[in-house]
């Protein structure tokens, strides 16, 4: 539904809420934690805003500015603890923490691949794995962050604060008040441009396993487990491989056509 998401019991099948919504591009993820599922969507066709809806007690839980362009996918791990989202005018996926949205990983996947078709987080959420419509797979290693994005703006802001007063302070005795308005102003715009651009490199990770599959051209839904990869296209080409991340390779690729294997 464009206009709407309904929210069912599936053990009474019994209609529970209703999310009067506009959401033309149907971008939703639910978490299949049983003691508190979260649902996330995208409501906004110009900018990456993303809400967070508790399930368990049925209310709104965060409203979040994700990405500066329309979301296209959003994946949760199995616990609901995280939230990746990616959009379709950036090269990066964004992990977050829930549920207060704090932003922990920026896994770049390189110049030009926008093209995502899936995302998966491994059992353990130790791995995040990523498929694109021409065939290439990411995985990435979710290792402890060292500090949010909230924590790290904050104290560059401090510290550029701190630098622009006492540059200010010694500019003041010596230069008339023209010249200390436009010290002032060239000082608050190289902070906002200074945090803006440092905030992507704070914690971003890369591909440890890298492997272009057989599946070019095709929508694919990726499953990543702990120590293998499976992927399925939407004309029912089944591919799966092991992984080595001691090597940082993949192993024993195995693809088959199973419209091919209905007729057998």
């Amino acid at each position: 539904m464009r206009n709407s998401i309904e929210i069912y019991d599936v053990n009474r099948m019994n209609k529970l809420r209703t999310l009067n919504i506009y959401s033309p591009l149907g971008r939703f993820s639910l978490s299949p934690d049983p003691e508190e599922s979260l649902l996330a969507y995208s409501t906004d066709i110009v900018t990456g805003k993303l809400h967070v809806y508790n399930l368990t007690c049925l209310s709104q839980e965060l409203e979040l500015k994700a990405h500066h362009s329309p979301i296209i996918l959003l994946c949760f791990n199995q616990r609901g603890s995280l939230l990746a989202t990616a959009s379709c005018n950036e090269v990066m996926v964004r992990v977050f923490a829930m549920p207060k949205g704090t932003r922990l990983y920026s896994a770049h996947r390189g110049i030009g691949a926008r093209d995502i078709s899936s995302i998966s987080f491994s059992a353990n959420s130790a791995l995040l794995g990523i498929s694109s419509a021409a065939g290439l797979v990411q995985v990435y290693q979710l290792r402890k962050p060292r500090g949010s994005c909230r924590e790290n703006e904050e104290s560059e802001e401090e510290n550029l604060n701190d630098c622009s007063e006492k540059n200010q302070s010694e500019v003041s005795a010596k230069e008339p008040s023209a010249g200390l308005c436009g010290l002032r102003f060239f000082l608050n715009k190289l902070k906002s441009f200074f945090v803006s651009t440092s905030l992507e490199h704070i914690n971003a990770i890369r591909p440890i396993v890298i492997h272009k599959s057989e599946c070019r051209k095709r929508r694919n839904i990726m499953s990543l487990q702990n120590d293998k990869i499976v992927i399925f296209t939407k004309d029912w080409i089944y591919s799966e491989f092991g992984l080595d991340l001691g090597k940082r390779r993949v192993t024993g690729v195995d693809s088959k056509n199973l419209e091919l294997l209905q007729f057998e």
